[in-house]
């Protein structure tokens, strides 16, 4: 299955109960959407890095919810934190 990039740059890794998304520009997070009936907005993003086995989560940066409010919200959240992660790191 191949997806292609939407309008910010994320393209789907994973579908189903949890849809995965990763943005090249912000290797470091990874937004998802929760499939929840009745949650008005079920998104996050985490951070972490991606290897050959997947994207392996630090927890050092993540926000879910209302906070992350979409995709739009979680590139704002990624290109905000992209550049304090990789100094973290």
């Amino acid at each position: 299955m191949s997806f292609k990039k939407d309008k910010f740059g994320w393209v789907k890794l994973k579908s189903g109960q949890t849809n995965y998304y990763h943005n090249s520009k912000y290797p470091n997070f990874l937004c998802y959407r929760l499939n929840v009936p009745g949650v008005l907005y079920p998104w996050g993003i985490r951070s972490g890095k991606m290897d050959d086995a997947g994207f392996d989560f630090d927890d050092q940066y993540n926000v879910e919810g209302f906070a992350c409010a979409g995709k739009l919200g979680a590139t704002l959240h990624a290109k905000k934190y992209q550049p304090k992660y990789k100094e973290a790191a």
